[in-house]
């Protein structure tokens, strides 16, 4: 009978030990992992995709499709083809488009007292979720870079009306 409970303890010893050899050379895998994911980080990235419609109470309409590296205009009543694309976008431009928080946005920004003029459709998908908003002659603060950069980037032809002082003395303070 002792002979069965040494090697039963045997046994148990070699197990635990084996496990204990295991979880050290885990822990060794795990830690030289880290330290060669602190040599190297891959660059912050935060995608983003915005589309959306510009039109006016005149009929003429711009779709624009801005991601986080470029930039494509299309005229529907012209083309299906870009009219105009770039991958030429200013860097603090982005910086200030990725920052804003498409969650506190509300969905529908409306002048009232104005029933045509400037209406913007925009789908801005960040992190593979989507918030669809309209802006109707008004000026939004956090929406106005996407706008003003758009601007600063496309041809003459291609550039769109977006009067910052007109629309700001018909938006509502909130």
């Amino acid at each position: 009978m002792n002979k069965a409970i040494f090697q039963i303890l045997f046994c148990t010893v070699l197990i635990v030990s084996c496990k204990e050899t295991n979880s050290k050379r885990t822990e060794q895998k795990t830690k030289k992992t880290q330290s060669e994911s602190h040599a190297f980080r891959m660059p912050e990235f935060k995608p983003f995709i915005i589309e959306f419609d510009w039109y006016n109470s005149t009929g003429e309409e711009r779709i624009f499709r801005l991601t986080n590296d470029s930039l494509f205009v299309y005229n529907p009543k012209k083309s299906s083809e870009p009219v105009f694309k770039t991958d030429k976008l200013p860097a603090d431009s982005i910086k200030k488009i990725e920052k804003i928080n498409i969650y506190e946005l509300k969905t529908d920004y409306t002048s009232p007292g104005i029933r045509d003029g400037v209406q913007i459709r925009l789908n801005f998908t960040k992190q593979e979720n989507t918030r669809k908003i309209q802006l109707r002659n008004y000026y939004q603060k956090e929406l106005s870079p996407i706008i003003e950069m758009i601007n600063e980037i496309v041809p003459t032809d291609h550039k769109f009306w977006y009067d910052k002082e007109w629309l700001m003395k018909y938006t509502p303070k909130e």
